[in-house]
């Protein structure tokens, strides 16, 4: 995830000479004009605090007694906030899968690839050497030089042992597979069959299975249902592939009234699902648990989509207005926006800092209140150190 334009959509941070905008062709065939999807602004904006948010509350460092008030908080938190990565994913396969856009094989190596890893470089570099051995923010004793050079070359190649980097190569993987899927979305009715066979597979029928194994009803059952549902090796429909194309096709295509209504109760469903199961979870188990908590988990997939569909269906009608009104709610918010991306990257050591001067999520005894405007002031001193470098064209030397 470097400096990549809109067209190219990972997190979205654009250079200078890149600075275009979020466009797409209006529903007039006839005509030709583009207008920017202001709700994928929003949308971007929403993820990238999300992301901000799920990192804040998903931390122990004092430890939380397992049930308490303050656990509760946080996780509760946690429960809510998973769909932050697979929307972004989501706004990438809304712009890269477009068939409009001139995107080559050659593009995608020459400028899409070869930015995500210089920005790899650089970051991964800086995450596992300056941010893990200068920043320090559990202050973990130093360890003999040899070692501190392994560990880095180690995980600057892997992407970090704790960090947030790893998405770039997750994106790399993705655009690698993109011509495919450029190719797959212009035969809709195929293209609806590859997303939902994959949410079928790798959403739906595992979390099927976790829901016999987790609570020990007919756990032998869930057990052979996920080997079963492995038996199949549809490995060109795993992992995330289900949102990079959903991303594009619920954007393209036009859903009627009582069909959006459906979208916002399987969204309201997820919502009240993911917590629900996750803590379930944890009390059945009488531990902290991850169940029912990754990206592809069905319930999170739910809130994925019912997120997504609320933003392009009724609040892109609030922001649409605040954008013609207020030229200052345009200017930040395409401002916040065009700095996601490097509010992305920045925001780990920007905690790290934090944690070092001892100021935290867990610096209050009001969780549920300070966790929230905690993830703000993380989201506010990122988002102006990039503006920062973006003004000095540091940001485009490094990503």
């Amino acid at each position: 995830m470097s400096g990549i334009n809109n067209e190219e959509i990972e997190l979205l941070v654009k250079n200078d000479d890149d600075n275009k905008k979020n466009e797409a062709p209006v529903n007039n065939a006839a005509s030709n004009k583009k207008e920017r999807l202001y709700w994928v602004d929003g949308l971007r904006i929403f993820a990238a605090y999300s992301v901000i948010f799920i990192h804040c509350a998903d931390v122990d460092i004092k430890p939380m007694e397992l049930f308490s008030s303050e656990w509760k908080a946080h996780y509760f938190y946690f429960s809510i906030l998973k769909p932050c990565v697979p929307i972004f994913v989501m706004i990438t396969g809304l712009f890269f899968l477009d068939p409009n856009k001139k995107i080559t094989l050659g593009s995608i190596y020459s400028k899409s690839i070869t930015r995500l890893l210089k920005g790899f470089a650089f970051w991964s570099l800086y995450y596992n050497a300056v941010d893990e051995l200068f920043i320090n923010e559990f202050s973990r004793p130093p360890t003999d030089f040899w070692s501190r050079v392994g560990y880095v070359v180690k995980y600057t190649i892997l992407g970090g042992n704790r960090n947030h980097i790893w998405y770039i190569n997750f994106c790399i993987g993705l655009y690698m597979m993109a011509p495919i899927f450029r190719e797959l979305i212009s035969k809709k009715q195929l293209a609806w069959y590859v997303a939902l066979l994959s949410v079928l597979f790798y959403q739906l029928l595992p979390t099927i299975g976790d829901l016999f194994i987790t609570f020990k009803f007919l756990p032998d059952v869930g057990q052979i249902l996920k080997a079963w549902v492995n038996t199949f090796r549809i490995a060109p429909v795993s992992n995330h592939v289900n949102y990079f194309m959903l991303g594009y096709l619920l954007n393209t295509h036009q859903f009627k009234g009582w069909q959006v209504k459906l979208f916002y109760i399987m969204g309201i469903a997820g919502y009240i699902l993911s917590p629900v199961l996750i803590f379930s979870s944890c009390y059945f188990r009488n531990e902290k648990s991850r169940n029912f908590s990754g990206y592809n988990s069905f319930n999170v997939s739910m809130q994925t989509i019912g997120i997504f569909m609320f933003f392009k269906y009724t609040l892109s009608e609030y922001i649409n207005r605040l954008v013609k009104k207020s030229h200052l709610f345009k200017k930040v918010l395409l401002s916040i926006s065009e700095c996601s991306f490097g509010i992305y990257l920045i925001h780990m050591t920007v905690y790290h800092i934090l944690q070092r001067l001892h100021f935290t999520s867990q610096s209050t005894s009001f969780p549920i209140i300070h966790i929230p405007i905690y993830s703000l002031i993380v989201l506010l001193i990122s988002y102006f150190i990039i503006l920062l470098m973006r003004k000095s064209r540091l940001l485009r030397v490094i990503t």
